[in-house]
């Protein structure tokens, strides 16, 4: 950016110029997560975005003419990126989504392109990043960057193309990130590549907005993943329970020092995914993965229980601390249906 600065400037959307995009505007399957306020460096001051008020409002804008001059090297088309500034203490390491057509991003965030028709695989991508599993298999070797070849070196599942799992992840993907119009080209050019009967046209009515219904297709990706992966239910519990920070401004359930409903709530839909019984007592069933949980669990024990309760008390999953608030009741039950949405 030092040796463009004269190509960046301040204005406002218009024709001749792109948003560029830094690591800390997104956040996972969201691309609006902070809009700019004021301020310049480490002065700067930016302000999360509700669901319900999405916009782009970077700090910078590009020349589009300085763009247009090396096209040839920037791919015009929807691409998936991740934050490239982390750390594997954070409460969530890796931090990826989709970024529109006509943006730019800067050093902070790292770009995956493929092929303009194959936004299913790119949704995917993002997707398995995402995801619990494979933010653990980072986890182990991140210090404080994510780079190109560490995220490229992590081993991802086998999804064939013509496997429902691969058309599954898309679509649910698709529900998350596709909220606000600039997206909408995206969901559409998707029905057709995948010739989709189940994902009519582009609709925000369609897309998840509400934070139950987005924490249950989280959950439910989260689950087929693990699934992909060939884990089991207990060491899927055990990789749940290496992210302490998860859930810190929700209520907890009586006699507990904190929520654990993203835990709780994934693991419930991988049991859920393959049609097993859940636990009666999580304390055995986390002992027999390794993890001792007694003393943190309060009498509520049946993992079903734990998170009808949890969700009775407005505590929502996948929401990151600091950034939310019990939500009402009848919004954080929506996250009980899952695997409901064919």
């Amino acid at each position: 950016m030092t040796n463009d600065s004269d190509k960046f400037n301040q204005g406002e959307f218009s024709g001749q110029n792109y948003p560029l995009f830094e690591g800390r505007m997104i956040n996972q399957y969201d691309h609006q997560f902070r809009e700019y306020k004021s301020g310049t460096g480490r002065t700067a001051v930016w302000e999360e975005l509700p669901f319900s008020a999405k916009r782009i409002r970077p700090q910078f804008f590009i020349n589009k003419k300085a763009i247009d001059e090396r096209r040839s090297s920037f791919p015009n088309s929807y691409r998936a990126a991740f934050g490239a500034v982390s750390s594997a203490t954070n409460e969530r390491t890796v931090q990826a989504t989709v970024i529109p057509r006509n943006a730019v991003c800067n050093h902070s965030l790292v770009t995956v392109w493929f092929h303009e028709s194959q936004h299913a695989k790119t949704l995917v991508w993002v997707c398995v990043a995402n995801s619990v599993v494979f933010d653990w298999c980072v986890r182990l070797r991140a210090s404080l960057n994510l780079t190109f070849s560490l995220m490229f070196d992590m081993p991802f599942p086998s999804i064939d193309e013509k496997n429902k799992s691969y058309r599954y992840l898309s679509h649910r993907a698709a529900r998350l990130i596709c909220v606000t119009p600039e997206m909408k080209d995206l969901w559409n050019e998707l029905v057709i590549e995948l010739d989709s009967n189940s994902l009519p046209q582009w609709d925000p009515l369609l897309t998840a907005i509400s934070l139950g219904r987005r924490a249950k297709i989280r959950a439910e990706i989260d689950a087929l993943i693990a699934d992909l992966y060939g884990l089991g239910e207990n060491d899927f519990a055990y990789i749940l329970t290496t992210f302490p920070l998860l859930d810190r401004d929700m209520p907890a359930l009586p006699g507990e020092p904190k929520s654990t409903i993203t835990r709780d709530l994934a693991l419930l839909a991988l049991f859920r995914l393959r049609r097993q019984p859940p636990p009666p007592d999580i304390v055995p069933f986390f002992a027999a993965a390794g993890a001792d949980v007694s003393a943190i669990t309060g009498p509520i024990r049946t993992l079903e229980t734990r998170v009808h309760e949890a969700c009775k008390l407005g505590a929502v999953a996948y929401i990151p601390s600091g950034r939310g608030a019990p939500v009402a009741p009848e919004e954080a039950l929506r996250q009980l249906n899952l695997f409901t949405e064919r």
